[in-house]
């Protein structure tokens, strides 16, 4: 019940976590591009920064959801298992001693638990920002963009893209015929056509 209680009162603290990671993620992420994504961010977007790269594709999130459970698991083993060697050593617990009913020793392995999650977390949301960056970099510079999406503005005007990304106020593109990166302030868009979906835009015999 303790441990719930704890639990509890770190909530507010564990989405202010997540929320530096999705702030982390996207810098780590467009500073290959040569963005900083901070100029471009409103305090939603980075309030609901982890959110989006959480639910990013259903894999993703279950993916998050198997890590977070994780150390649980690994927990509840080494309560069953604490005293044998190989548990101790897993949990890196020298005292020959140690009782899983102690205060003292349910306060550690709360703690382990806490750092367990907050560093698979860590890597998870790292590794993110590098992959996607790292591939939308080979992407642009390997000339391997497909221009399939389409942005019309309030001028009249329209540009066939390769979308990079969007956010509450930007949206961040290169359009066909170029290497450059753009950013139009989503105001200045009347409507974005995006034609990725094969599966609604079948071919026609």
């Amino acid at each position: 019940m303790k441990s719930f209680e704890k639990i509890q009162t770190l909530l507010p603290l564990a989405y202010l976590y997540l929320v530096v990671l999705g702030v982390i993620k996207e810098s780590v992420c467009y500073y290959q591009l040569g963005i900083n994504i901070l100029k471009y961010s409103s305090i939603m977007d980075v309030l609901l920064s982890p959110i989006s790269v959480i639910t990013i594709h259903p894999l993703v999130t279950l993916i998050f959801i198997a890590l977070f459970a994780y150390p649980f698991f690994q927990q509840r083993m080494f309560i069953k298992h604490h005293n044998k060697k190989w548990a101790k050593y897993v949990f890196g617990i020298k005292k020959e001693d140690f009782n899983v009913e102690d205060e003292a020793s349910k306060d550690f392995l709360f703690n382990k638990l806490i750092l367990s999650i907050a560093y698979i977390y860590l890597s998870l949301f790292i590794g993110f920002g590098f992959a996607k960056g790292r591939t939308m970099y080979d992407e642009i510079t390997e000339n391997k963009l497909s221009y399939q999406d389409k942005l019309y503005f309030n001028t009249g005007d329209s540009k066939n893209v390769y979308l990079i990304d969007s956010n509450s106020a930007y949206y961040f593109y290169i359009p066909e015929g170029s290497h450059n990166i753009e950013i139009a302030p989503v105001g200045s868009v009347k409507f974005f056509e995006m034609i990725k979906n094969k599966r609604l835009n079948p071919k026609k015999d």
